[in-house]
């Protein structure tokens, strides 16, 4: 995708459910993770779930980061995305905690 077409897309980060169960829009400035990994990756969101390869890669890459550079929502909704999972969790730290879980437990699944 050309660099012009995908400054006419909307930002992901607006449609994904805070923790709270509604739609905050994040700070103007901020950026969801999914859409790092996906711009990281070279790919889709999407394809970050249907692969797992990309999966793994992209909760890897997460799990890197610092856990103050997303909101806890975000944490969320990022780990819940790539997990396929419906979790609420109180903290980026939890969030964290359980994505380091499942990549363990899923080492070559999927």
């Amino acid at each position: 995708m050309r660099d012009d077409q995908r400054k006419k897309l909307p930002d992901s980060s607006a449609v994904f459910p805070s923790a709270s169960g509604g739609h905050d829009a994040p700070p103007s400035t901020a950026r969801h993770p999914l859409d790092d990994e996906a711009e990281k990756l070279c790919c889709m969101i999407s394809d970050l779930r249907l692969h797992a390869d990309l999966c793994r890669q992209a909760l890897t890459d997460l799990l890197r980061r610092d856990e103050s550079e997303y909101t806890a929502a975000q944490w969320q909704d990022a780990v819940n995305y790539l997990t396929e999972s419906a979790l609420r969790f109180t903290s980026a730290a939890e969030a964290r905690r359980y994505a380091e879980r499942w990549l363990r437990r899923n080492a070559r699944k999927r």
